[in-house]
């Protein structure tokens, strides 16, 4: 009998960014191509790597792909959800966006979901802990994805 073995999370590859906790009030990610972006700083290190690990404590909506973090997107809740807003995620061409939508699941007018759509991204909406599971999972097998995460 054949057995195949499939690594769900392979080795830690700094040069993209990671989310390693997701929790009620804060997003923990890790990696990145330069370790940290948009202002914040690197947790002292705690393991004895050498040079420190970059790891961030975001408690802010975010936008996250592989290689780009925006810490500082406004968006709170669906309902303050815009075509603006979505534009931002469009514009960096995934191939498809995972939108969290904080603890609860909740579904953002069909307008904004068709916006995507019409550019020829896919979209998956979630409570923001499942987002988190799944943009890791996507990452790690180098697809294309943008994460769009709500902390509320």
């Amino acid at each position: 009998m054949l057995t195949i073995t499939m690594r769900i999370l392979p080795d830690n590859n700094l040069s993209v960014y990671t989310i390693r906790a997701c929790q009620p009030d804060s997003i923990v990610v890790f990696g990145g191509p330069t370790g940290h972006q948009n202002g914040h700083s690197e947790l002292p290190n705690t393991s004895f790597t050498d040079p420190p690990l970059p790891i961030q404590t975001i408690e802010h909506s975010l936008i996250i792909t592989p290689d780009i973090l925006i810490s500082n997107w406004p968006v709170q809740t669906v309902e303050t959800l815009s075509t603006e807003h979505i534009k931002q995620i469009v514009v960096l061409a995934p191939e498809i966006i995972l939108l969290g939508t904080g603890k609860q699941l909740q579904w953002p007018n069909m307008k904004l979901l068709s916006e995507v759509s019409n550019n020829g991204i896919g979209i998956d909406v979630m409570t923001t802990a499942a987002a988190c599971r799944t943009y890791n999972i996507l990452t790690y097998e180098g697809r294309n994805v943008a994460a769009a995460l709500m902390i509320n």
